[in-house]
């Protein structure tokens, strides 16, 4: 779907919902899951997975920025509260 220049793609399955938001007039995007981004021809992937990613051009450069929406198990514990 395209709304005001801007692309929005969403997928749902038996899992979770994945959502890309593109906006190829000043070549930005943000992406939520593992899905890759293709943005002016060019595919960028996550580098930890299950993470969330911006794409935005500074200065003419491409930037990729990427936070982490779910913390791993192995950096969960368990602890008691007195």
């Amino acid at each position: 779907m395209t709304i005001s220049g801007k692309e929005i793609s969403g997928y749902l399955n038996s899992e979770i919902l994945e959502m890309i938001l593109i906006n190829s007039k000043i070549s930005s995007a943000f992406n939520y899951d593992d899905l890759a981004i293709t943005l002016s021809g060019k595919s960028y992937r996550h580098h930890i997975p299950g993470s969330s990613v911006l794409l935005e051009t500074i200065d003419g450069r491409m930037n990729q920025q990427e936070a982490v929406n779910k913390i791993p198990n192995v950096a969960k514990f368990d602890h008691e509260t007195p």
